[in-house]
């Protein structure tokens, strides 16, 4: 039980890695910062405020775009953020009736899914991903991590963490895949 905690627990973490990692490069490519926001310190209290603001104009983008991907894109992850979660999904959901094959939108549903322990549907979102692109790397590593780690399928997670490792050669996930299917494989 407690090496399925740990387990856990390293799944997660690379999740949360991979995802932040994902959104912040959506960000930048989306132009959402093309001039660098001035730094100040927030009044206490300000933080919520800006937030919200943030979120109804976005929302206002999207009632106004309605056709605009990137802008429901960028509402889905302000939701999450701000830890609305049905509104993320819902957000993540219009994306994929305009772009059924977003794959930015895809993986953070699995991430969403994941986190409210529905390993099915998160698996769904990855199996698209991979159908249409089977070299995506991303969806490679958060498959195998999954079926590894949470469903129990070692030989299918290693297998996927193999092609994984084939394809980004080295860093930081490739070596801890690498890790992993040498577990697996024992």
């Amino acid at each position: 039980m407690l090496r399925r905690k740990n387990q856990k627990l390293v799944f997660w973490v690379l999740t949360v890695f991979i995802g932040v990692s994902l959104v912040g490069s959506s960000v930048v490519w989306s132009g959402l910062f093309s001039t660098p926001p001035a730094r100040t310190e927030p009044v206490p209290g300000e933080e919520r405020t800006q937030a919200s603001a943030t979120l109804e104009e976005l929302a206002k983008t999207v009632e106004a775009n309605p056709q605009d991907v990137s802008a429901y894109l960028r509402l889905g992850a302000a939701c999450l953020e701000q830890g609305e979660v049905d509104r993320a999904v819902a957000a993540y959901e219009k994306v994929l009736a305009l772009d059924p094959g977003n794959a930015a939108a895809r993986l953070s549903l699995s991430e969403i899914y994941l986190a409210q322990e529905k390993p099915d549907e998160a698996l769904a979102q990855l199996n698209a991903i991979l159908a249409a692109d089977p070299h995506h790397l991303a969806a490679l590593y958060r498959r195998g991590l999954l079926l590894g780690l949470v469903k129990g399928q070692k030989d299918a997670g290693a297998a996927d963490l193999e092609r994984f490792v084939r394809l980004a050669g080295d860093g930081p996930e490739a070596a801890h895949a690498r890790s992993l299917i040498a577990a697996w494989r024992k």
